[in-house]
């Protein structure tokens, strides 16, 4: 995990979050121990109560923890992109997920983390990708280039259009004040960190392959924060 940009980013990690219960080193062994389990898949509420039950503490003292925003890009970042299934017409069928992904996310939502996607793609895509995997009830908004531009008048806003991300800010209610506390997490430069850092958001480029080019050419490229694993990103989102 590394940490860049001082000139987007300068009061990036600077905050160490005092009102943190639980370390996600310590929250991440109870989820994988409740999906084991339930067999591995469960409800949100079922998952929490079996870990508030293995932490022994009460199940709404997971929802009083400090909880950041989180927006993900899809390809990958959520899915691997080699593996996806595509129909004619270019919509994903189906896809894999990057290693540890699946149960870094369940372990966001059960600290009361806020997931929503931001993601170039077509409309049916990352909800085909994410219902798959009994994902998709985690994410409170799913925002993709090619609905929110012909609610527009345009064929498809695509990142870094500020329109896309604003679609999502304003869906969550969060306005421009707060924006420095939301984390934006994607394997794009060009796209997801430009995006990002444009609007004032916390980047963070998900490096796990080389498929795209992962050297910053400006200082808009120059994510905030830089991981290259699932678990990386869990560490980095319990120092924020």
């Amino acid at each position: 995990m590394s940490q860049a940009n001082a000139k987007f980013c300068s009061d990036a990690g600077s905050k160490q979050m005092v009102n943190l219960k639980i370390r996600y080193d310590e929250l991440m062994n109870p989820v994988l121990a409740a999906l084991r389990a339930l067999g591995g898949s469960g409800t949100n509420d079922e998952i929490n109560n079996r870990v508030a039950e293995d932490l022994k503490i009460p199940a709404e003292q997971l929802e009083v923890l400090h909880s950041l925003v989180l927006l993900f890009d899809l390809g990958d970042t959520i899915m691997d992109e080699v593996t996806e299934v595509k129909d004619a017409g270019g919509t994903t069928l189906a896809a894999e997920l990057i290693p540890g992904m699946a149960d870094a996310l369940r372990g966001f939502r059960v600290v009361g983390h806020q997931l929503a996607l931001v993601a170039d793609a077509r409309p049916d895509t990352p909800s085909n990708v994410l219902r798959q995997h009994g994902l998709l009830d985690l994410f409170e908004m799913l925002v993709v280039s090619e609905v929110v531009g012909p609610a527009a008048g345009v064929a498809s806003i695509d990142k870094p259009d500020p329109r896309i991300f604003r679609a999502a800010l304003d869906a969550l209610g969060i306005g421009e004040s707060d924006y420095s506390e939301v984390v934006m997490v994607g394997n794009n430069l060009e796209r997801d960190i430009v995006g990002a850092n444009r609007l004032g958001l916390i980047s963070v480029f998900f490096h796990w392959n080389e498929r795209r080019r992962t050297r910053p050419l400006t200082a808009e490229e120059t994510p905030c924060y830089t991981v290259t694993s699932a678990q990386e990103l869990v560490e980095l989102a319990a120092s924020l």
